[in-house]
């Protein structure tokens, strides 16, 4: 019997949100959100972050409950993507807003099927979602607020002086756009590297 891990479906995740009719701005690949409290497998980014938890059959199912606390601090959206073998525990164990994938192995290839959508969850917390970026995406969301002397600031203050003054629409959009910016340079940088 054939068992579906992380990379397979992964491969199979990206893929589907890749082929959208409305395709994300950018996909990322192990997101540390919650000063690292938590590694998020999968972010695909629209209008806002939304966040894809993968469990493969070898995983815990126990290990993204445990996570979805910090998930659910940081993104509008989560959804788990798991496998036939986690499905029924998953549907007991993950908060209910969460939207869940079932990913089945067939013909040698992964298909994923919708079990539910994910629904916008009540614990976004402002603050803790701008900690998902670098100080200086912090700096530069902050720029239109005419902070005085914001990058002498920590990343605690910018992120309480931009959670406090950005509407929770407002700031998911500007999290997304740094997000995809920061996306952006990477794929510059590898291409770069790979001329030298």
């Amino acid at each position: 019997m054939a068992f579906l891990n992380d990379a397979s479906i992964r491969e199979a995740l990206i893929r589907r949100l890749r082929s959208m009719s409305k395709t994300p701005r950018v996909v990322l690949e192990e997101l540390r959100v919650h000063n690292g409290n938590a590694i998020a497998d999968v972010v695909a980014i629209n209008d806002f972050a939304h966040c894809y938890e993968i469990k493969g059959d070898n995983d815990s199912i126990l290990r993204a409950v445990k996570q979805s606390h910090y998930y659910d601090l940081v993104f509008r959206r989560t959804t788990l993507v798991t496998t036939e073998k986690h499905l029924q525990r998953a549907l007991l164990l993950v908060p209910t807003h969460w939207g869940l994938i079932c990913a089945r192995l067939r013909n040698q290839d992964v298909k994923l099927s919708y079990v539910r959508a994910a629904r916008n969850n009540l614990g976004f917390d402002k603050k803790l979602a701008v900690m998902t970026l670098w100080k200086s995406e912090m700096v530069e969301v902050a720029t239109p607020l005419n902070i005085k002397n914001a990058n002498k600031l920590n990343r605690e203050q910018l992120s309480e002086a931009i959670a406090s003054n950005f509407s929770a629409d407002d700031l998911v959009k500007s999290i997304g756009n740094s997000l995809t910016l920061r996306a952006g340079l990477n794929r510059e940088i590898s291409q770069h590297v790979g001329y030298m």
